[in-house]
């Protein structure tokens, strides 16, 4: 339930370190990029490439989904999020149900 009352660090510890190591959380399954755009966002997930666009048409938002090969992952990376990689990304990709 979201309140205005006031948080401290300390009171998101417990969920934070959840997410980061819990073998149910979504982001030990998957390898996840996400950018806010000016339109909409961008969302890398495992191989699945996601680009929604806010009000594409009246009242209407656009959202495009691409399952990337693995020689695609860097390039896009690249283009899509303007980030460079050291070493090739392996992606992430255990099974397992998700909502964007």
């Amino acid at each position: 339930m979201f309140s205005l009352e006031p948080r401290t660090v300390e009171d998101f510890h417990f969920q934070c370190t959840y997410l980061q190591t819990s073998p149910d959380s979504l982001f030990t399954k998957k390898s996840i990029c996400t950018l806010q755009t000016t339109d909409g966002f961008r969302a890398l997930i495992g191989w699945t490439l996601t680009e929604t666009t806010y009000n594409y048409k009246e009242n209407m938002d656009l959202v495009e989904f691409i399952t990337l090969e693995d020689e695609e992952v860097e390039k896009t990376l690249k283009e899509k999020f303007n980030i460079t990689l050291d070493r090739k990304l392996v992606p992430i990709n255990i099974k397992g149900f998700y909502t964007i």
